[in-house]
């Protein structure tokens, strides 16, 4: 019993009201928005604060301004204030306009007079305050509705695993799936393909069946998301997930008949809890229950497999995949039956295992507790006196069979494990309880826990059972989990849990053996867990997103909220509890970690467990300094007596013997060592240090490579093993640590290395770092001699107008002078170059050129100085060709393109002899074409750095020079997706551009062997024509080469080539 109270400050207290007479009621929790950087006089008092009828969400609104609601643990689930410090994701639509149209019209900014729940809690209703600053959108409206999908689990809904992933709004089911196929494709792309792997599954309920039945109340999925049963006011209606197409009662009386209040999935039959009324009136107390059995496969009267009469309403179920059926009814009975299928499944054969009272008084009103059955008293249908009076239910919240399966059963009649005999129950105060229906003994676990679950069967981090946890409970204070081999029923306390929150949280109790409660993690202000995927061994969570719809209105954009999918891995939790325990066997915990590597989340769950360690770490040595020195100032007198805290111990604060909240526990000093020994035995503990040493402030460096090895060590191991960006991430930490002296031989071996393996970003990036330190003066020269003169390049890339026309400024030129060049980075640079010119890699020497700021034309100026006209620096035009259609991917060219390709000639030509109008006609060359220019003639129309420059902007955004030399997709196939077919053709026009800016560059440099290749992939005629033309030699070892393709594009081009193109 709580009573909520919104105060002058903007805050909400709970408070609990059910406290006998005269004592002080204490404060349950308080909401707050000084966690979001929200001051009492930005959103005023809370003057709206009103719950669910089920009690399940609260919301509040202020009077200044926001509208919020709020989960039972103090969850934000929806809020209307901005984001302070966020960004707010927009829809294509609205990206492309003005200032204006980027203003967010967010609703209620002005405050709130009242708001109201809908039907079910479905919808939410608030009519916002009004003032002069009103924002147009808003401005006419008398209240606003918002939508809201609720969950699938809680009282009157099956208490299974696989409904958790589910919620259900006023027309639809929103259900938690997953991309098949992708997985190898997600772990290579990142987090961006994570945020695409979870989406929601909307399933729209049919418009016949819910203008009949509105609103839904309840549905249910079974064990393997296949089938989802919504019911509404009357009938179920039953729909195939993959298929989406939804069926219900083919005979409309019959569905009139079914009016369902309890909904769940036995394997492939699905249970309806049904309340049949007795003549015309609804009342409840005329009206008699029963659940039906029906196969999902035809649902109708005939094919009813079994019937059985309950005593009244049921209130929860719960189903265990072996076949047993739990049933909670709403005057305390709890009945437990046993399903076995008959072969061809034409009926279920039900037995009743036993029949029970709750052992509580919460279910049984305050004025009629004296009637109360004795608790463990048979029930017994003939004495009415027996039974306890109807009662409004709510006491209990959830419900589920206790244990869980340890493995995945055949069906249900493979029931091998016992009868369960324990039931574990959420009382709707926040009492986690077990209850042992044997001995009708309740033993407290946690308190002020909103919900839990069992742990999937075949959840990969958990495949052995040893370390597998029993359930997750989520409240107030986060996430707790509790292990099998802590749970001792036997030596418990013999009193069910007394119901008083006044002492403090209490987790759970014990006589003997403390049950093993950890947190593992604490509460997150905005994502509410829902439960584990499986597959993927993470647990998922939701939480609000923002998109804005732009409205035909100056004023602004009103958002939309939508529901995200956040996920937490949970391997790192897993293997922290392994590595604790006092007598831990890190064989366990190695053998956990190898069994989940092809997770794509696996070295970040190394990543989590080495930072947390390390912290830890840190922190017991700052206490216990902090313990002596206080000892050696008291001398040992006047402190309390040491107190020894293990893992499974806890400490008392209160007279009543109960313990405190299990938090999250000490690792001690054993921790950190036994991490370290656990990740050196996989290949990524290189980059789990990196990474970890990258989140870590710099002064526990020495602290976290003490025991992980020396950073020089871990930089000469990444550098024999090719992971050269952890490589350069060490040198950060050499230059940090011991200067700039120790890092620089390490940063020239990783440049040239770089430069082998086609990683240029990162080769530019250590061309950075050392300028920086040459800058600082903090270069060795002695380091930085070359053997070579290239005192050329910086030469080139300063002047103005040489270094315009070979590279792409990536980098601000500093106040002082032009950019300082390393010679040695120059030299690696030239190396590289020479090497890609000599096996004619044109596509990756003009990203080494752009990304590298290398002039490339003077480069190649320089290169045919030295050459004699007999060492061209295309020697086989026919392999050349092969070869650069094949790095640019771009296929070898149809009749249509030569065709289109002469029509822009045509054009050229035409738009030529218009320029040259002064000229006697009489006078052109031959066919009347324009007089051909030679390659000192004509003049390049644009320079390489607009051509790199226009294709970084028109395929990623201004300023993006990393796009030349990105990897290109593969090659395409017929059933490509649409988003694929969008990237191969931006592919296609940065291979034009990269085509386009070699040509000109070689222009540039009067290369002709190289611009003819270029000009042939990119079909330039005009190009064609001036090269031939202009160089005879060229001419018929060129056609021979196009001949050799024998394909009908290039006899086209060959012909055109030979009308237009002969030399004179």
């Amino acid at each position: 019993m709580l009573a909520t109270v919104g105060l002058q400050d903007g805050d909400v207290e709970q408070y609990y009201i059910g406290v006998p007479a005269g004592d002080r009621c204490p404060v349950m929790r308080r909401l707050s928005l000084s966690g979001w950087y929200f001051e009492p006089t930005d959103v005023g008092a809370a003057v709206v604060v009103r719950w669910t009828d089920d009690g399940a969400a609260l919301v509040v609104g202020w009077e200044k301004r926001g509208l919020a609601v709020w989960s039972v643990s103090g969850c934000r689930l929806m809020w209307t204030l901005p984001q302070v410090g966020g960004t707010l994701p927009t829809t294509p639509a609205s990206r492309n306009k003005d200032s204006k149209s980027h203003a967010v019209v967010h609703p209620m900014e002005q405050g709130v007079l009242a708001a109201a729940w809908g039907s079910n809690g479905l919808f939410l209703w608030a009519a916002p305050r009004v003032t002069e600053e009103t924002p147009e959108p808003i401005l006419d409206c008398h209240f606003m509705e918002f939508a809201i999908y609720k969950g699938s689990v809680g009282s009157h809904f099956c208490q299974g695993e696989s409904s958790r992933l589910a919620m259900f709004g006023s027309d639809r089911v929103l259900l938690l799936w997953h991309a098949d196929g992708s997985d190898e494709a997600t772990g290579q792309q990142g987090s961006a393909a994570w945020n695409d792997l979870f989406s929601w599954q909307h399933l729209l309920i049919p418009h016949d069946y819910l203008w009949r039945n509105w609103p839904p109340k309840r549905i249910a999925v079974n064990a393997d998301a296949s089938f989802v049963a919504v019911a509404g006011e009357y009938g179920v209606a039953m729909c195939h997930v993959r298929t989406q197409k939804w069926r219900v009662f083919g005979d409309l009386e019959h569905d009139r008949r079914i009016r369902c209040c309890a909904l769940a999935w036995v394997s492939k039959t699905i249970v309806i809890g049904n309340e049949v009324t007795n003549g015309t009136s609804r009342s409840r107390y005329k009206s008699t229950y029963e659940l039906l059995f029906y196969p999902r496969d035809q649902v109708e009267s005939s094919a009813l497999q079994a019937q059985i009469q309950l005593p009244s309403r049921p209130v929860l179920t719960d189903v265990r995949a072996d076949g047993y059926l739990l049933v909670i009814c709403e005057n305390a009975q709890v009945f437990l039956y046993q399903m076995k299928e008959v072969p061809h499944r034409t009926r279920i054969d039900l037995k009743e295992v036993y029949r029970i009272f709750l052992p509580t008084r919460e279910l049984i009103p305050m004025y009629q507790q004296d009637r109360q059955t004795k608790v463990g008293k048979p029930f017994s249908g003939d004495d009415e006196d027996s039974a306890p009076p109807p009662a409004p239910g709510g006491g209990i919240s959830e419900a589920r069979i206790f244990p869980p399966l340890t493995h995945a059963p055949g069906g249900l009649n493979d029931q091998q494990a016992p009868p369960p005999t324990y039931i574990m129950l959420l009382r709707s105060t926040g009492s986690l309880i077990l209850l042992d229906t044997e001995r009708m003994v309740s033993t407290a676990l946690l308190r002020y826990v909103e919900r839990f679950w069992y742990t999937p069967v075949d959840c990969t981090p958990f495949d052995m059972i040893s370390h597998r946890p029993v359930w997750w409970a989520y409240g107030d204070d986060g996430l707790h989990v509790c292990f099998q081999d802590g749970l001792s029923i036997e030596n418990d306390l013999d009193e069910p849990l007394i119901g008083v929150p006044d002492s403090p949280p209490l987790p759970f109790t014990s006589k003997k053996k403390a049950v093993e409660v950890e947190q593992w993690f604490e509460l997150d202000p905005e994502v509410y867990p829902l439960s584990i995927m499986s597959r993927y061994g993470m647990l998922l969570g939701a939480t609000q997103g923002l998109v804005t719809h732009n409205l035909d209105s100056e004023s602004g954009s009103m958002p939309c909220h939508v529901i995200q999918v956040k996920r937490q891995p949970i391997l790192h939790t897993l293997l922290r509890h392994l590595l604790m325990k006092p007598m831990s066997d890190e064989r366990t915990a190695l053998q956990v970690a190898l069994k989940c590597v092809p997770q794509p989340q696996f070295a970040d769950s190394l990543e989590w467990l080495l930072y947390e360690a390390v912290l830890e770490h840190d922190e017991d040595a700052n206490v216990n300094i902090n313990a002596r020195s206080i000892l050696a100032v008291t001398d040992g007198r006047g402190m309390h007596p040491k107190r020894q805290y293990g893992p499974g111990s806890t400490h008392l604060t209160s007279s009543k013997g109960f313990p405190e909240s299990p938090r999250r526990r000490k690792a001690g000093g054993d921790l950190f060592p036994r991490v370290i020994r656990l990740l050196k035995y996989f290949g990524e503990y290189e980059d789990v240090v990196v990474r970890c040493a990258r989140k870590l402030d710099s002064k526990r460096w020495p602290l976290l490579f003490s025991l992980a090895g020396e950073p020089a060590a871990l930089l000469e191991q990444c550098f024999v093993s090719g992971r050269l960006r952890t490589a350069a991430c060490l040198l950060v930490i050499l230059q940090e640590m011991w200067g700039f002296i120790s890092s620089t031989p390490h940063s020239l071996r990783l440049v040239e290395a770089a430069l082998a393996r086609g990683e240029l970003s990162l080769a530019a990036d250590l061309a950075n770092f050392l300028t920086k330190a040459d800058r600082a003066g903090m270069l060795n020269s002695s380091q930085l001699r070359t053997t070579e003169d290239v005192s050329w390049i910086a030469e080139a890339v300063q002047a103005p107008q040489a270094g315009a026309l070979s590279r792409l400024p990536k980098r601000k030129q500093p106040k002082d002078g032009p950019a300082d060049r390393i010679p040695a980075v120059d030299l690696a640079v030239l190396n590289h170059a020479r090497s890609l010119l000599n096996h004619m890699d044109l596509r990756n020497l003009a990203a080494l050129a752009v990304r590298m700021d290398f002039p490339l034309s003077e480069y190649l100026k320089r290169e045919l100085k030295g050459k004699s006209a007999s060492k061209p620096f295309v020697r086989d035009v026919g392999n050349t060709l092969l070869s650069l259609h094949r790095q640019f991917q771009i296929p070898a060219p149809t009749t249509h393109d030569v065709r289109r390709a002469m029509r822009v000639f045509n054009h050229e030509v035409d738009v030529a002899k218009g320029r040259s109008s002064s000229m006697d006609s009489t006078s052109s060359h031959h066919n009347g074409l324009a007089p051909t220019p030679t390659l000192d003639e004509m003049q390049p129309l644009v320079t390489p750095r607009s051509l790199a420059i226009k294709a970084s902007v028109s395929l990623v955004g201004p300023g993006a020079d990393t796009v030349f030399g990105s990897q290109l997709p593969p090659p395409p196939t017929s059933y490509d997706s649409e988003r694929l077919v969008n990237i191969r053709t931006k592919a296609r026009q940065l291979s034009r551009e990269e085509l386009s800016y070699v040509m000109t560059v070689a222009r540039v440099a009067r290369a002709p062997d190289i611009i003819l290749c270029c000009a042939t992939l990119l079909l330039d005629i005009t190009v064609l024509r001036m090269v031939l033309r202009g160089h005879e030699d060229l001419f018929e070892p060129y056609v021979a080469a196009v001949k050799e393709f024998d394909e009908p594009g290039y006899d086209a081009l060959v012909a055109v080539l030979n009308e237009i193109a002969v030399p004179r």
